[in-house]
């Protein structure tokens, strides 16, 4: 009886540490977002998005992920996460319906005063440089920032390259954002996909 007493004394102690132990990041389900990187992604490889309502279409890689979700985007692709903490370098594009009279240098300067003034996004925005440019015969403000933003609790510093451009009553942003450590080394491959948007009739 006694031998029996101490046997289950032992199980219950064994199901008490396992009940009580503390879960390991294998355990933890993160969001479907942070997910685990491809190592065979091939970054040579590109597959083709177009959008026929707006006229344009881009590469990007064919290991790059395409979210369902678009909160609100035309078009967002991003790396496969290669950490658990860290920012996705990714590419994206907004289009807003804008009015006839609303100059491009207008829409460029608002938007740059909300960055600097602290919004849901982002916070201790520095503007490295502002440009004029041409996209496909529009003219083009060109755009590098530095900030800090906030994402699953966590602040990051990251680093950005923005072009917008105004086509009849739509202003295009095309962005690219990266981890500010990782912006270097990422703007071969990020080159390489602006390079390739591309407008076309509506």
């Amino acid at each position: 009886m006694e031998l029996l007493m101490r046997s289950l004394t032992v199980i219950l102690v064994v199901l008490i540490a396992k009940s009580c132990s503390v879960k390991t990041d294998e355990d933890f389900k993160f969001p479907d977002a942070l997910i685990p990187i491809d190592e065979k992604c091939d970054l040579n490889k590109f597959q083709s998005h177009q959008n026929d309502n707006f006229g344009f279409r881009i590469e990007y890689p064919t290991c790059w992920v395409v979210p369902e979700d678009q909160k609100g985007r035309i078009f967002y692709a991003h790396e496969v996460h290669n950490s658990k903490l860290d920012v996705r370098t990714n590419v994206d594009i907004y289009i807003t319906d804008s009015s006839e009279t609303m100059s491009l240098n207008n829409f460029v300067d608002s938007m740059i005063l909300d960055w600097q003034n602290g919004n849901d996004i982002y916070s201790s925005v520095n503007i490295l440089s502002k440009e004029s440019s041409q996209v496909q015969g529009y003219d083009c403000i060109k755009i590098l920032a530095e900030g800090n933003s906030t994402s699953y609790g966590k602040e990051f510093e990251i680093k950005w390259k923005k072009s917008v451009f105004k086509r009849d009553e739509y202003i295009y942003e095309l962005t690219s954002t990266s981890s500010k450590i990782k912006f270097d080394t990422s703007q071969v491959l990020i080159n390489r996909i602006f390079d390739s948007f591309e407008l076309f009739d509506l």
